[in-house]
Order: structure tokens, then sequence, then C-alpha cells
């Protein structure tokens, strides 16, 4: 297993501070099997094995795809495919390294060699930079971290359309781990609804202006989506089939 080297500022994260005990560990051992780029199989059997050798009882798959949901939201990792394999990187993971990629990396990413004995992962930044610029620790997250909204009126509708779900089940394993969410048959529906919705109209708000990311959107959907049934449930069945028939969301 390489040697990692972990960087104090962890302590001090507001991202990895957001997460559970749970998803936080996760995170942690992680970092101990993924490549000099972050990079892993995202597969849950290969993580629950990998991570947990000595803990199979206590981590189910399902254990673990809440966690990796939890990490993506924190956005601590990007989950992607290749050939409609799942694999997953670790944002800022900066260990220096030697050796080309173990996994594929995800689009706008390669690897460099700028020296004999070094490699170094470069992110295609379009739009700021024509070149491809250096991954650090200090500027893996700089750019989503200070946009603000005119920013993103200027966005094209493509920019990061990796990170948009492939379906309603991708939205459904998203809103199953967070906290306030639809249960059972509702959360399907939600998934679905949120799914039409904003695919239909080209992953932009209720103004027009693209999405940079979605998972701020489907958790305020499903947020909206939960309450609006306990209401429903409060006042009596309106003959309604849905809670949220009529609803506008954004």
């Amino acid at each position: 297993m390489p040697t990692r080297l972990i960087r104090d500022a962890i302590l001090t994260s507001g991202r990895v501070a957001s997460l559970s005990w749970e998803a936080e560990v996760f995170y942690r051992r992680l970092m101990s099997v993924a490549d000099d780029y972050g990079l892993y199989d995202a597969r849950t059997p290969i993580l629950r094995s990998a991570l947990y050798p000595l803990q199979l009882d206590k981590m189910s798959e399902c254990n673990i795809q809440r966690c990796l949901s939890a990490c993506e939201a924190a956005g601590l990792i990007l989950l992607y495919s290749h050939n409609e394999k799942p694999y997953l990187m670790i944002l800022g993971f900066d260990q220096q390294g030697k050796s080309m990629p173990k996994w594929p990396l995800p689009n706008g990413y390669e690897v460099l060699k700028v020296s004999d004995k070094k490699y170094e992962l470069r992110k295609f930044v379009t739009g700021r930079n024509d070149s491809p610029q250096p991954v650090t620790y200090a500027n893996a997250n700089a750019y989503s971290d200070t946009k603000t909204d005119a920013d993103a009126k200027n966005l094209p509708v493509s920019r990061g359309i990796e990170q948009f779900p492939w379906s309603a089940e991708d939205v459904r394993l998203f809103m199953a781990a967070q906290l306030m969410a639809p249960k059972g048959d509702d959360l399907r529906r939600c998934a679905e609804s949120f799914f039409d919705d904003f695919s239909a109209r080209g992953w932009r708000d209720s103004k027009g202006i693209p999405l940079a990311d979605w998972k701020p959107a489907a958790r305020k959907y499903a947020r909206s989506w939960a309450t609006n049934n306990v209401q429903r449930g409060q006042q009596g069945a309106s003959g309604r089939n849905d809670a949220n028939a009529g609803r506008r969301y954004e």
C-alpha cells in the first residue's frame, strides 16, 4: 500500500466537517487505496472489500453508496464513468505522483510527464485558460468556491455535463443519502419528477440559468417534496394522488 501525505488542513475543512462520522471514516480510508492522483474503482463491492477488509459485517453496500453520495455532495470526490464502469477521483489529492494513473481519468483531465521521475495531473479549465493547469490542494476547488451568480449566467449549458445524472436512479441514490428526503415509492417518484423536470429544460433553473451543479437543486427538490407530503398528511386527504401535484420547484 502506498505512503500517503495527509495535510492538517483536513481538520479544519468545512467539506469534511459536513460529513457524518461514517462518511468521514470512509473518506479517510479511501485515501489509503486511491492511486497518486486520487483515482479508484467506484463499484460498491470493490470499495467495501478494499476499505473494510476486517469489518465487512459492519459496512453493507448500501452504507458504501451512502458514503459515496455524501462525499460527492460535499465536493470531496468526483464520480464519473469510463466504458460504462464507475470510477471516482478524490479532488485535490495532490500526492505528487511519480507514475501513470492506475485507473481512467475523468473528462477534462490529463497526466503530463514533467521530468524523468515525475508526472503531474492537469485539468483543462474552459474559459479561463486554454492551457491545462496543475491540480493542487490549494486550487482544486477554487473556481467552484468563488463562482458568483453573474458568472453562472455566462456559462454554457454543456459546462460540467458529465456531472449531470444519467438517469432518475442516479437522482434517487443521491436523494436517499439526504437527511430530509421522501422514502420508498415517494422517493422514486420524487427522483423521477426531478429528472424529468430538469432534463426537459436542459438542466436550467426556473430563470433559465444553466445549473453549475445539479445536487443543490436536487436537495431543495427533495426537501420540498418531503415537506409537502407532511403537510398533506396533517391536513388529511385532499383527493389528489400526489401531494406535489401542481407544485412548482426551482
